[in-house]
């Protein structure tokens, strides 16, 4: 058993794309599940990754007879009793996890190098706009694992249709984690198929 401080950062939230969107302690972890992913809300928009690969919610995850753990599985000790940190969280599309900075179009031209993620064509700047790949309208965000880059006629085509494909006939996605994640990979080996996939 490894038991570890409340402040240790063991857990990858992952977007409902399933690519790293943070990475936070182990009692963040646990709050998030906890009043997020608990079988009591209505509508519960985070899991916790099982060693099986099995998304969970937060009573599923500490029944032991219901889940597996990984061989290096986090504890942490609360109340008399061993809680299993989960290392892994899944969020859905109506999560939110609010960050800082948001990008904005020079940045994310900057990343795409102007390349439309619909339809592919390059473009100047000014012909480009914010792509919300979970729209607006049905409460995405413009948080980083929610906005692309594309054409302005590629966004008026897409409007509130999701999911939509990009131009490799993929589902419309955001680009690869960030590389804050890199010094990171070899913390938990559970993360290494969600870091810096090509």
């Amino acid at each position: 058993m490894n038991l570890i401080n409340s402040k240790d950062r063991v857990v990858l939230i992952l977007s409902h794309f399933w690519t790293p969107i943070n990475i936070t302690t182990a009692k963040e972890g646990i709050r998030k599940l906890i009043s997020c992913g608990s079988t009591s809300n209505n509508k519960p928009s985070v899991k916790v990754l099982s060693q099986s690969g099995e998304p969970l919610y937060w009573e599923e995850w500490i029944d032991e007879e219901r889940s597996t753990y990984y061989k290096e599985q986090p504890f942490i000790a609360a109340s008399n009793k061993l809680y299993p940190v989960p290392t892994i969280l899944l969020t859905t599309a109506k999560w939110v996890y609010q960050t800082k900075g948001k990008p904005n179009l020079r940045y994310l031209y900057k990343r795409y190098r102007g390349r439309c993620q619909i339809c592919g064509d390059k473009f100047e700047i000014k012909d480009t706009t914010i792509e919300h790949i979970y729209p607006k309208s049905k409460g995405g965000t413009k948080e980083s694992h929610n906005v692309t880059l594309t054409c302005q006629p590629c966004n008026s085509k897409k409007a509130t249709i999701y999911p939509y494909k990009n131009y490799k006939g993929e589902q419309l996605k955001p680009s690869n984690p960030y590389p804050f994640f890199h010094p990171l990979q070899k913390e938990r080996p559970e993360w290494a198929p969600f870091l810096f996939k090509k």
